[in-house]
């Protein structure tokens, strides 16, 4: 592999990873929209009667921006949606907070999660990762790099979901002490 050819690399990886992660996400929000609308109506942040259609848009948004990550001319739309939908999140997550309202459940589709500093930090790391897909081109990787970008993304969304465990597990401990 030519040194040049790492920034590509850097952003095969963050691609994969990202849409893996919206790829789950929206998977979770529509075999269950129904309780995905009642974490969405949670956050009290449009009236009660929108819940369910905000929350299709947005289950429908994430398989557009995993769909987008896929072809190399829609990728950089993609990326940047992604890590704009994140900063979204995080933004009703922040207000919910910000209100007091911190057993509010995420609603990422993982493990049971209340809002905290630690999904917010999450979510900030996310759209990160989101825009590191942007450093290269992502295009015109060999067969091997194409393989590790998407090895890689596979191994860092692997250990994502072990870090969402943890956080989640260090929820429910705050709750019961």
């Amino acid at each position: 592999m030519m040194e040049s050819s790492w920034p590509s690399l850097v952003a095969g990886v963050a691609t994969a990873f990202t849409a893996i992660l919206y790829a789950r996400a929206s998977l979770h929000k529509l075999f269950d929209l129904t309780a995905f609308s009642g974490f969405v109506e949670d956050y009290q942040l449009a009236p009660r009667a929108w819940s369910k259609g905000i929350a299709l848009a947005l289950a429908l948004g994430e398989t557009a921006i995993a769909a987008a990550l896929v072809a190399p001319v829609t990728r950089p739309l993609g990326l940047l949606s992604g890590a704009a939908l994140l900063a979204l999140y995080a933004g009703a997550m922040a207000i919910n907070i910000q209100r007091g309202r911190s057993y509010v459940e995420c609603g990422c589709g993982g493990p049971v999660q209340p809002i905290n500093g630690a999904t917010l930090l999450r979510n900030g790391a996310l759209a990160l990762m989101a825009l590191l897909g942007l450093v290269g081109p992502g295009e015109g990787l060999g067969a091997a790099e194409a393989f590790t970008a998407i090895a890689g993304g596979a191994t860092l969304f692997i250990s994502f979901l072990l870090a969402e465990q943890m956080i989640a597990n260090a929820s429910h401990l705050k709750i019961r002490h």
